[in-house]
């Protein structure tokens, strides 16, 4: 995921400015980047409300490690790095209740819906869709394809090299429905939707988790 020249400077001043201990800098830096790292987390753990509650927890880790950065990455791939750890603490210890078998994984999509079927419905079909692909699969092909982080990224982040990031990227897009193709494009975008009360929820919670641990 390779930002625009403008982003990477807005994320650099914001991180510099949020290390000075400015308030408005460190809100606006966590509302540009939480949808996207929720959506890692919700694609790891399966559950809105636990995505929503690990994301909040990672933000804390990112802000208290702001210092790491060094400017010259990309910073949302440096912050999903620990979201994904995060992801995996959590996870720690629970079986998981479907295994996932690296040789064979071929899974038969649902059903396309007819063509009149609403823009709506399509997406909760793919959300229910990428939500049957196993683990290791569906936060590869939200990492890649919804969020866009490039392969090199996704394997930093995964601690997977490049060449699995591609295999299980191409396992999980032939799982997905193969008839919904054109339609599946342009709705990755709207996969796991972000209301702006869970951006609120998330932003205000760290805010006050941060100014606690400052007093």
């Amino acid at each position: 995921m390779e930002p625009s020249p403008a982003e990477a400077s807005e994320d650099a001043t914001l991180v510099e400015s949020a290390r000075a201990g400015v308030r408005s800098a460190l809100e606006r830096l966590i509302r540009k980047h939480n949808q996207q790292l929720y959506r890692i987390a919700r694609a790891q753990l399966g559950h809105d409300d636990e995505a929503e509650d690990v994301t909040q927890h990672a933000w804390v880790q990112i802000v208290s490690s702001l210092h790491q950065w060094n400017g010259r990455g990309v910073f949302a791939a440096w912050a999903a790095t620990i979201v994904v750890n995060a992801c995996r603490a959590r996870r720690r210890g629970v079986v998981e209740q479907t295994s996932y078998d690296e040789a064979a994984d071929e899974r038969m999509p649902p059903p396309a819906p007819d063509e009149e079927t609403q823009r709506l419905e399509v997406r909760r079909v793919l959300e229910r869709t990428v939500d049957e692909l196993p683990q290791p699969l569906r936060v590869v092909f939200v990492m890649r394809d919804v969020e866009g982080f490039s392969s090199a990224e996704v394997g930093a982040s995964l601690g997977i090299s490049e060449e699995a990031v591609r295999v299980r990227l191409f396992r999980a897009r032939q799982t997905l429905q193969r008839s919904l193709d054109a339609q599946f494009q342009g709705e990755a975008r709207a996969l796991y939707p972000f209301m702006g009360t869970r951006c609120d929820r998330i932003t205000h919670a760290v805010l006050e988790a941060v100014a606690a641990r400052d007093a």
